[in-house]
């Protein structure tokens, strides 16, 4: 009966000092970083395999370093990928390693006839605890973060994940909504089966058009490499740490023939900021509940949400619907002096309507929704592709000061969610004989009503050039610019310019593997401020026991040149840290496989560094053992 259910429990035995995670257990665009755009829930975001980096691989755990190394030759010679079938033409890549891989990526459909993969990026199955103490609170402690997840493929799938920042008080009161840590959430979700095709309880979120209600793939914004539609609408189990986003209910997929119909019911409570008993001004997405200020903020209030959407899957398009309701325990009411446009009260509301239609090498898209008072928003878009090099997106977006959603999260100025914004994105993507790769875009975009920090309307524009030459296989080159400017207050306007340039050159021979990155960049606004990062990196990749070795030196004028690195991490784990002032940084991560079984990791790192007149050491030390049944 449990021939093929796998158990994986990992264990952090022992942490040292103050652990600093900027990202944890999710793929996303490096660009997206350099712009300073990090969503709350990075594991919730798609990734696209064609944008896929050999560390983004190399942290799923599933590819051997010959395997990489192979699918980046064959993505340089051919370039894009557009069909989960074409991976079978990679050496090594069995069907096994394809399936488990589009577990984590997916394939965009963009003007091809091809059936897309519809596999998100989920978070790897584990139980894991961490400890963690955030360098920007400075908070002395122990940071506990679990995952577990049982799964018996093709008949179900449960899960439990648990969080608890420093200074959380480990207790069970159900009355108190405490089950031991102080964040759990758990599901249990049922495979195809008939016309179900999914089933889930517990803590699930929910995709649909392109996220003007619900979830979506645009919410990296114009930090991706070029914004993308979503393919497909789905529910899945809820896997993040993130306390502030997800549903937690049951729902239930319905499908037969190109007809696919979902439901939903869902109580969730949030931290809140209390005004009275009746009334509250606002959410809280922090999660830190150490003192007891924050913890009378602690799920303060609860969201019963009750929707669902039908979807038809035609040859050349997808079109639907979807219908959201939300009723709070509390009165929602804003605390502004001036006048909101924003509904007020406990009941809100959302129906949409969207699709996307594909014409030989033109992919268009849209959505448009709206709220009980009638204030609407609208997303819609064209793709054209020319061959595998060419690509340009239009894309237009229009949302007025009144509409609002909870959950809804897509392409935005503001990063606010949608509300009170209008404007223009062009961009491209061009890919010279595998060697040159060009991506650009302008946005024009206006924000018509009165936002945070702007007592009037703001007009603004910004553009972005990026460029990568590939010397060859294991040498390149990039160069990035933005421009951007903003109307700081009534007649006053503000320019930035910002230019990044990379130098990244690997080394390899046999299981060796050195690498050595440069980074520079500059920031001229009122000021001019530059920033740099030279990071000199020993990769030995053994088959039962691998060394990653890095030692960095990095100096930057102020918070705003900071620089950015990937590093690798333990298992179902990567960090995204960015530095500034003056300082350097040593690393090291070793794996070893014991057994079939049995896998353990160890890292270690020391960041020492300047960026106010008192510098500060940071350790941080992992050990993680990882048993398969």
């Amino acid at each position: 009966m449990f021939r093929n259910l796998k158990n994986s429990l990992t264990i952090l035995a022992w942490v040292i000092g103050s652990l600093h995670v900027h990202a944890q257990a999710g793929l996303l665009f490096e660009s997206a970083l350099e712009e300073g755009n990090l969503p709350d829930a990075m594991g919730e975001l798609p990734q696209y395999l064609q944008e896929a980096t050999p560390e983004h691989l190399q942290m799923i755990d599933i590819l051997t370093s010959k395997d990489i190394e192979e699918f980046i030759q064959y993505r340089r010679k051919f370039g894009r990928i557009i069909s989960p079938y074409e991976l079978q033409a990679i050496p090594g890549f069995t069907r096994e390693k394809i399936r488990s891989l589009l577990q984590y990526f997916m394939i965009p459909e963009l003007a091809f006839n091809y059936e897309t993969s519809e596999g998100f990026l989920s978070r790897p199955e584990s139980l894991e605890f961490m400890l963690l103490a955030e360098k920007q609170t400075a908070r002395p402690g122990i940071h506990f973060r679990g995952r577990m997840t049982l799964d018996k493929p093709g008949q179900w799938k449960a899960g439990l994940r648990f969080d608890q920042d420093p200074g959380e008080t480990w207790k069970i009161s159900p009355a108190q909504g405490y089950w031991g840590a102080d964040h759990i959430n758990v599901f249990f979700q049922k495979q195809p089966s008939g016309i179900i095709e999914r089933m889930i309880i517990g803590d699930f979120r929910v995709h649909t058009g392109q996220g003007l209600i619900h979830q979506g793939s645009f919410q990296l914004g114009k930090g991706s490499n070029l914004p993308l539609p979503s393919a497909a609408s789905f529910i899945t189990y809820h896997g993040s740490f993130s306390e502030s986003s997800g549903m937690s209910g049951g729902a239930i997929t319905l499908s037969k023939g190109r007809w696919k119909t979902s439901g939903y019911i869902s109580f969730r409570r949030r931290d809140a900021s209390i005004y009275n008993d009746k009334t509250f001004r606002s959410f809280m997405n922090s999660g830190d509940h150490s003192d007891q200020a924050s913890q009378k903020k602690r799920k303060a209030v609860g969201i019963i949400s009750i929707g669902h959407f039908t979807e038809y899957h035609g040859t050349n398009g997808r079109f639907g619907y979807a219908i959201n309701s939300d009723r709070l325990t509390h009165n929602l009411a804003y605390d502004r002096m001036y006048k909101d446009p924003l509904p007020e009260g406990s009941s809100f509301g959302q129906a949409s309507l969207f699709g996307n239609y594909r014409y030989r090498n033109l992919l268009m898209w849209f959505e448009i929704a709206a709220n009980p008072t009638g204030s609407t928003a609208w997303v819609s878009g064209v793709s054209i592709s020319a061959g595998r090099n060419l690509e340009w997106i239009l894309l237009l977006r229009r949302y007025q000061p009144g509409y609002f959603t909870f959950y809804g999260k897509g392409f935005s100025e503001t990063g606010s969610g949608f509300s009170n914004e209008r404007g223009r994105y062009l961009g491209f993507r061009y890919s010279i004989r595998k060697k040159l790769l060009l991506v650009a875009y302008a946005d024009f975009y206006l924000i018509p009503w009165y936002s945070y920090r702007h007592n009037t309307a703001v007009r603004g524009r910004d553009g972005r050039l990026d460029l990568t030459y590939t010397i060859h296989d294991h040498m390149n080159v990039r160069l990035l610019s933005k421009v951007e400017k903003r109307d700081q207050s009534p007649g006053n306007s503000q320019s930035l310019t910002t230019y990044r340039h990379q130098f990244h050159w690997v080394l390899k021979k046999n299981l060796h593997e050195m690498r050595i990155r440069v980074q520079y960049n500059m920031r001229s606004s009122l000021d001019a401020e530059q920033g740099w990062l030279l990071s000199c990196e020993w990769i030995i990749d053994n088959p039962r026991t691998s060394w990653n070795m890095r030692f960095m030196y990095f100096r930057t004028d102020s918070y705003y040149t900071r620089e950015f690195t990937f590093e690798r991490d333990v298992w179902g784990s990567f960090s995204l840290p960015s530095y500034y002032g003056k300082g350097y940084r040593a690393f090291l991560l070793v794996r070893h496989r014991f057994n079939r079984s049995l896998t353990g990791w160890f890292r270690w790192a020391l960041t020492v560094s300047s960026p106010e007149k008192s510098g500060y050491r940071e350790h941080e030390l992992k050990i993680q053992l990882k048993y398969t049944i």
